[in-house]
């Protein structure tokens, strides 16, 4: 629940199926755009949002920025996964801030 993988104390642990607990991940190495579910678009140079669910992917639409694709993104995990939607797009955000 708090984010803490190794944190095992049983306030912090609740019941899920496979999937659920899939929703808590954050991005993948390999991303370049700093958010999850947010992809540029070389040929068209705009960033790309999409969320998997139920093992559909969802296209969630192009943006001009990888902020407004992280937005589509989050509107959607918020709505699709309920109590284990994973806010870790705001925090990437949020730390972009403090940085600059």
């Amino acid at each position: 629940i708090n984010g803490n993988g190794l944190d095992n104390r049983r306030s912090n642990i609740r019941l899920c199926t496979t999937q659920q607990n899939k929703f808590n991940r954050g991005k993948q190495r390999n991303n370049t755009t700093g958010f999850k579910g947010v992809s540029f678009l070389k040929k068209k140079r705009k960033f790309q949002a999409q969320i998997s669910f139920h093992k559909k992917d969802i296209y969630l639409g192009v943006f001009d920025t990888a902020e407004d694709a992280s937005d589509a993104y989050e509107k959607a995990a918020k709505e699709l996964f309920g109590d284990f939607y994973n806010s870790y797009n705001r925090q990437i955000r949020l730390q972009i801030r403090l940085e600059n």
